[in-house]
C-alpha cells in the first residue's frame, strides 16, 4: 500500500471514529436527559408522599372515597377513615398505627405487610382484604368472628 492510499485509509478510519464518538456522546446526554426526568419525577412522588404523610393524618376523612387508590407505603397514622371506601385500595406496606378504620369497606384491599397497631377496624368490611404479613397488637380491634391468625396477620407484642 503507498503512502497516499495509506493516508486516505487512516482518514477515513479518524472520520468514522468521530462519527462514533458523536454518536455515543448523543447517547450519553439523551441517558442524562432521562435519568434527570426519572429523578424529576422520583422527586415529585416522593413529595406527594410526604404530603400524603403530613396532611392526611390530621385530617378527618370520614365517608371519604379512596376506591381503587394507591396508598402503598403511606403512613397515615392516628387518620380518622371512618366509614371510607377503600374498595380494591393499595395499602401495601402503608403505616396505619392508631387509625379509625370502623365501618369502612377494605373489600379487595391489598393490606399486605401493613402495620395496624392499635387501629379500630370494628365493623369494617375486610371481604377479599389480603392482609397476609400484616401487623397488630393487643390494641388493634377487629370486626366480631375476625380471626387475624387465619388470615395470615403477625401479633406483634408489646
Amino acid at each position: 500500500m503507498d503512502l497516499a492510499t495509506r493516508d486516505k485509509v487512516i482518514e477515513l478510519l479518524r472520520s468514522e471514529i468521530n462519527k462514533t464518538q458523536d454518536t455515543v456522546i448523543g447517547y450519553l446526554e439523551e441517558a442524562k436527559n432521562v435519568q434527570n426526568e426519572n429523578e424529576f419525577l422520583e422527586s415529585v412522588t416522593n413529595d406527594y408522599k410526604r404530603y400524603l404523610n403530613e396532611i392526611i393524618p390530621k385530617t378527618r376523612c370520614s365517608n371519604v372515597n379512596l376506591s381503587n387508590a394507591d396508598l402503598s407505603e403511606v403512613d397515615l397514622s392516628n387518620a380518622t377513615l371512618y366509614q371510607a371506601d377503600l374498595t380494591g385500595a393499595n395499602l401495601s406496606a402503608a403505616t396505619l398505627n392508631y387509625t379509625d378504620l370502623q365501618e369502612a369497606n377494605l373489600s379487595g384491599a391489598n393490606m399486605q405487610e401493613t402495620r395496624l397497631y392499635g387501629s379500630d377496624l370494628r365493623e369494617a368490611n375486610l371481604e377479599g382484604t389480603d392482609l397476609s404479613g400484616a401487623k397488630y397488637n393487643k390494641f388493634t380491634q377487629f370486626p366480631e368472628a375476625f380471626d387475624p391468625n387465619a388470615a395470615g396477620m403477625e401479633l406483634i407484642e408489646g
